[in-house]
């Protein structure tokens, strides 16, 4: 004889669509707690560190015993903006597994780039950055800018090439060009007066007057 029990536990496991979904809401919650014994209630998974991946800048160990977590990763945000003359330390890691490809002068024009970007950005003035060689002498017929700026150290660039062609345009000889370089790069300097390059500025001088070069006025490739 069998008699029928009404009990709310269900044994049939879950679909795999609400599994993953209460595992995320698990994650999520364990995320946004600050609670050590809360977070026991989600399922164990990758480790986490303070200071790792979370957003943390000022290292937990400067912060008073019992400090939450989610306070140390937002203690950056609440600072006061850095101003005046900023040093800034980066630090390129080349792990086994993600070796860097990239060669120093790779980053050193990244870093430049941005510190030209800011400044126009800070001026209200419109400039582009074209990026592929064969593309240079297009872009500058198709945006018509009043100044183009070369990077003259750059080997990838070729910028002679792109210059001489611009001289050699009829439409295009007239754009004002300017060029910044590494001061002691004297052949660099010769061969690019010889392409016909109207000015040539050392790489300091070039960042001293970044304000006046990139007038609002002016649209500008690089």
């Amino acid at each position: 004889m069998s008699i029928a029990v009404w009990r709310d536990f269900c044994a049939v496991a879950p679909s795999p669509e609400l599994r993953e979904r209460q595992r995320d809401e698990l994650r999520q919650f364990r995320e946004d707690t600050d609670s050590p014994l809360l977070r026991q209630l989600a399922p164990p998974g990758r480790p986490r560190w303070p200071g790792f991946d979370d957003g943390t800048i000022i290292p937990p160990a400067e912060f008073p015993l019992g400090t939450s977590a989610r306070e140390i990763s937002g203690a950056a945000a609440e600072r006061a903006p850095l101003r005046g003359q900023v040093r800034v330390v980066v630090v390129l890691v080349d792990f086994p597994d993600h070796p860097m490809n990239e060669t120093p002068q790779h980053f050193d024009d990244l870093f430049f780039s941005i510190k030209i970007k800011t400044a126009a950005k800070t001026l209200g003035s419109e400039i582009y950055f074209e990026r592929t060689p064969d593309q240079v002498v297009e872009s500058i017929r198709a945006k018509a800018p009043r100044l183009v700026i070369f990077d003259l150290d750059s080997s990838k660039m070729r910028p002679m090439d792109a210059i001489a062609a611009m001289k050699a345009d009829p439409v295009l000889r007239d754009v004002p060009t300017l060029g910044f370089v590494s001061h002691v790069h004297d052949d660099v300097i010769a061969r690019a007066r010889a392409a016909g390059i109207d000015q040539v500025l050392a790489r300091s001088a070039f960042v001293d007057r970044l304000g006046s070069i990139l007038a609002p006025s002016s649209t500008s490739t690089t």
